[in-house]
């Protein structure tokens, strides 16, 4: 029962993290299109991009999750995910970080659908509901809190020890920064 517990904590913080991001990215909308040089539909377009991931990711991932050992899918899934996040902040290529907003969005799918088949079969028959709500809410309160974290990050962090000054149009970073780390951090 503990380990179907700690699974249990560890899925809805899964699902929070990986809708991190989806906060980040409107939080930062001036910071982005002055550091990448977007116009409005560029940045329109860079910011719905990671919902043609979903879409893929969706459509593919039934056939995976039950053929492989939804575990490791699960793990692969999330670290991959981190590593994406990460590398979206090392390039300022508009087609790459396009592409990478992509598959983050099919990465998010992976857990999106795993969560829920995830719930009916190790939840605890008197609190499936309760579980299933809790994996409902996590996508929007991770929206929350990445639009928070990256607006408080954007008000008030000018300057980090070994890092120096940090530029206003690149305070969106440490968001990305922070989703990866504690996206691998629960991961491993």
């Amino acid at each position: 029962v503990s380990e179907v517990i700690e699974q249990k904590t560890l899925s809805y913080k899964d699902n929070l993290l990986m809708n991190f991001d989806h906060g980040t990215i409107p939080a930062a909308t001036e910071q982005l299109r002055n550091y990448l040089e977007l116009t409005d539909s560029e940045l329109g377009l860079f910011g719905s991009l990671v919902f043609i991931g979903v879409i893929i990711g969706s459509l593919i991932s039934m056939t995976i999750i039950n053929t492989f050992n939804r575990k490791y899918i699960l793990i692969i899934c999330l670290i991959l995910c981190g590593l994406s996040l990460f590398a979206f902040t090392s390039t300022t290529n508009y087609i790459l970080l396009c592409l990478d907003r992509v598959i983050i969005g099919i990465f998010e799918a992976f857990i999106s659908i795993y969560l829920p088949l995830w719930c009916d079969q190790f939840g605890i028959e008197t609190r499936k509901a309760l579980m299933m709500a809790l994996i409902q809410v996590a996508p929007p309160l991770g929206v929350l809190v990445g639009y928070i974290v990256t607006t408080v990050l954007n008000m008030y962090l000018t300057y980090l020890p070994y890092y120096g000054d940090i530029e206003k149009d690149k305070r969106w970073l440490f968001s990305f920064y922070i989703q990866s780390f504690i996206i691998w951090g629960i991961t491993i």
